[in-house]
């Protein structure tokens, strides 16, 4: 699911389980061109995260889908009705709020 190439992340964490397997991150950004409010840049305010894992023979490895968030400066404080964070939604799950992937469900 990963591009080949991709650093694998390691991540400190309670669950013990969770080290024994390869991470990877895809990231979901928003176009450049949207990247922008009334001439302004956008500032990257902080990002959503889900996790899902992903069977692939013989081993199993975790995708962190990071959507990163944008705000716009010039738009702080001003009530109008254009959205003043933008970022792109996760992608469809098969279970909502999941961690399971399509592959995951093939019995084969």
């Amino acid at each position: 699911m990963c591009a080949t190439g991709s650093m694998p992340v390691r991540t400190m964490t309670a669950d013990p389980s969770r080290t024994a397997h390869a991470e990877c991150q895809a990231v979901h950004d928003l176009p450049d061109e949207d990247k922008a409010c009334r001439g302004s840049p956008l500032t990257r305010i902080g990002e959503e995260v889900s996790e899902q894992e992903v069977f692939v023979p013989a081993k199993v490895q975790i995708v962190r889908h990071i959507c990163p968030m944008y705000a716009c400066r010039k738009c702080e404080g001003v009530e109008d009705d254009r959205h003043t964070v933008k970022n792109v939604p996760m992608p469809p799950q098969v279970i909502p709020k999941g961690i399971a992937t399509p592959v995951s469900w093939r019995i084969s």
